[in-house]
């Protein structure tokens, strides 16, 4: 009996062994473990203006949550900021102020923000050969109508941005903005708009589409239990792995970062307090700056969702409750742009996501609509530390974020609250 227990007992640590081995993590197949990532080189005044981009970000995200009572969001800061940022530079006086300062570039010329939207175009879509990363950006504008040929050249340069002179009461134009979009963002992202207003005379958007394979590879996927934010409980595809990856935790929260490719770009998945429920907390710039503070190298048991999901957004009210509010209304001043009196009508994102055991996809298009006034007047430093075994399971509501480690660039966040 005792040789039986002997034999037994070296067949379970035999086997256990072997399950650990099975879900350990690997380079993931088709990435060369010894590629680098792309640095982008900013200069401390640009640095400091991606700290500026980020507080907005998570200001925005939060705003949105205020009216979602607990649904899942999908935001691109990132989208939104280069919408709005072409928009300003058409702008004067206190619209102008006012844009710059909401969207966290108060402090410098309009020069200034516009060589760091070209910086950040040029350097993300190289940062990482094994993302695919595409920033795209249009101008489209109603047949006849005069715009400032300094903007125009501005928008050309600075953002990259081609310019059509379309018949805004075609049905056409609209279809070919649409087709614009889902080409740009490779299919996920359909009919943007809706309509074109009759008073729209300008149309500003931007496409931004997101591919990365994960660094590492997941063992596999299993069923298991995911609690949803109203109460009940359901079965889904849970990835699971154990390897050492960037991890942090304090006051409770928990954040783990996944990499993509070599490096460059990773999905930070953000855990609040277990027992908490999830509506009343909050992921905000601090809070995500304070978990960024105390990640190090952890070897980790991991079960995270796979999932996928779309949005939409008028984001009109939550950047009228940061703080920009005479674009939308009798006082916009957009002169830089046209001697016609124009307003913002319409600020628009769509987004799109799916996770899977391979990688991500994430999209997003923000479209600002300019109307004629009158007729209808909105890589983290990691610090050295000795590893440690700690268990991450994302089985209950949480928060992510895709981000650019060399500048810290926000370019997604969202919640997963129902699965």
């Amino acid at each position: 009996m005792k040789r039986i227990a002997s034999l037994f007992s070296i067949a379970v640590i035999v086997l256990a062994s072997c399950q650990k081995e099975d879900m350990e993590l690997g380079i993931a197949e088709g990435i060369d473990a010894h590629a680098g990532s792309k640095y982008i080189s900013l200069t401390k005044a640009q640095a400091d203006l991606t700290a500026s981009a980020n507080i907005f970000a998570f200001k925005l995200f939060n705003q949105v949550r205020v009216d979602r009572n607990g649904e899942a969001i999908l935001l691109s800061p990132f989208s939104a900021s280069m919408a709005l940022g072409m928009t300003a530079t058409g702008a004067e006086g206190e619209t102008e102020r006012q844009m710059r300062a909401v969207l966290g570039f108060g402090e410098v010329t309009k020069e200034e923000m516009t060589e760091y939207y070209s910086k950040m175009l040029d350097g993300l879509a190289k940062a990482d050969p094994y993302v695919d990363l595409k920033i795209a950006n249009s101008i489209w504008i109603h047949k006849d109508f005069p715009v400032k040929e300094a903007f125009v050249r501005n928008a050309e340069k600075a953002f990259d941005s081609i310019i059509e002179n379309r018949d805004f009461g075609s049905p056409a134009t609209l279809k070919e903005i649409n087709d614009w979009v889902s080409d740009k963002t490779e299919g996920t992202i359909k009919d943007l708009l809706d309509e074109l207003s009759p008073d729209a005379r300008m149309a500003l958007v931007n496409a931004l589409y997101f591919e990365g394979k994960w660094r590492y590879a997941f063992a596999g996927s299993k069923k298991a239990p995911f609690s949803n934010a109203s109460g009940g409980r359901t079965r889904t595809d849970m990835m699971y792995a154990v390897g050492t990856l960037s991890y942090a935790d304090r006051d409770g929260w928990e954040l783990l970062r996944l990499p993509y490719g070599t490096g460059a770009f990773s999905m930070s998945i953000i855990l609040p307090p277990e027992g908490v429920k999830f509506q009343g907390t909050t992921l905000d710039y601090d809070r995500w700056l304070s978990l960024n503070g105390t990640l190090r190298p952890c070897e980790v048991n991991m079960n995270i969702p796979a999932f996928m999901t779309r949005d939409e957004f008028n984001l009109i009210d939550p950047l009228k409750a940061l703080g920009m509010t005479d674009a939308f209304g009798m006082n916009a001043d957009f002169s830089a742009m046209s001697d016609k009196a124009l307003y913002i009508g319409k600020v628009k994102q769509k987004t799109f996501i799916e996770v899977s055991e391979t990688g991500t996809k994430a999209s997003a298009a923000t479209v600002v609509e300019m109307r004629l006034r009158g007729a209808n007047p909105g890589g983290y430093d990691v610090p050295e530390y000795q590893p440690e075994k700690v268990n991450f399971d994302a089985d209950r509501p949480f928060y992510f974020v895709i981000s650019e480690v060399s500048t810290k660039s926000v370019l997604f966040i969202g919640q997963v609250t129902e699965l």
